[in-house]
């Protein structure tokens, strides 16, 4: 019987003024708020659900409902239960990954583009084991690399930072490998320098899409990814040019500091991801952010080494 009918056949005999919450565990909700990543989840799917009621008026009713049951199933209290310290699982990366598609699904219905910050997983990099074994190294040298999509001399990256992931990711479009090995960064006193290293035999093809965030500024970057050598523009949210990059042997990208709106001692994090038909193809690094500072005069004298 459903509630309504139990409502009908036995109509209710007096008014309930208070309901205690229902949790099973203490009678309270601790388990599923609170915690830095329970919070992130909330915010996010919060948000999504607030544009989809905005925009609820201008959907066709199939659409409403399709944005509405992915928004329902984010909403199950199982994601929760994982996000946060008290409970661990071998599977927190494929919880993780499946809970962001929803809210992605959310999107996508109403005919919007999911936010990039969807892209990155919630749950700590210790959650997943494979991360023990990623390799992060910061720039230590100016470079100037030639963007050709090649590797003409070592000394074109020498010194750039260097993120190499752990052989096998926790999260299922891993398993198989992604389409980079590695990825290497740094900086001239004008320019952002970007090079993706493939695994062999990996399809580039696709759209590369480049997180920039500064406190709760975010910034996209996107290049088309072309593997012919041919020069492709990278541009940002309005489409305007800021710089460029080549895809060969390698994938290699320049993009002007200026125009990321940053100067020498600014903080900010970086996230790359390969894209294919809306499909995210890999993304380095697979936890986190980059942690990039801009460098100014000092920054080789600050960082010599022997």
């Amino acid at each position: 019987m459903l509630p309504r009918e139990e409502i009908a056949a036995r109509p209710p005999a007096a008014r309930i003024s208070r309901i205690h919450s229902g949790s099973w565990i203490d009678s309270n909700f601790r388990i599923w708020i609170g915690h830095s990543e329970d919070n992130q989840a909330w915010t996010m799917l919060g948000q999504a659900r607030a544009i989809l009621e905005r925009t609820r008026p201008e959907l066709p009713p199939d659409r409403f409902e399709k944005a509405y049951e992915a928004a329902l199933a984010a909403e199950g209290s199982d994601w929760f239960w994982w996000y946060g310290d008290e409970f661990t699982t071998e599977n927190a990366p494929e919880f993780d990954a499946l809970f962001r598609r929803n809210v992605e699904q959310i999107f996508r219905h109403i005919g919007m583009a999911p936010p990039e910050r969807l892209a990155r997983p919630i749950i700590a990099p210790y959650k997943d084991k494979s991360q023990a074994a990623a390799i992060s190294i910061s720039p230590r040298r100016l470079i100037r690399p030639m963007i050709d999509g090649y590797s003409r001399s070592y000394f074109e990256w020498n010194g750039a930072g260097f993120y190499r992931p752990g052989s096998v990711s926790g999260a299922a479009m891993y398993e198989g490998g992604g389409a980079f090995s590695q990825l290497w960064y740094g900086f001239s006193l004008t320019d952002l320098y970007v090079r993706l290293d493939p695994v062999q035999g990996a399809d580039l093809s696709g759209e590369l899409r480049i997180l920039l965030t500064r406190g709760k500024d975010e910034r996209t970057l996107r290049m088309q990814v072309v593997p012919s050598g041919a020069e492709t523009s990278v541009v940002d949210e309005r489409g305007t040019k800021c710089g460029a990059g080549r895809a060969g042997a390698l994938v290699e990208l320049s993009v002007a500091i200026s125009a990321l709106g940053l100067a020498p001692g600014d903080r900010a994090g970086m996230l790359l991801r390969l894209t294919r038909a809306g499909v995210e193809v890999d993304r380095l690094p697979r936890y986190g952010e980059l942690e990039l500072t801009v460098p100014d005069q000092t920054f080789e004298q600050t960082h010599w080494h022997v």
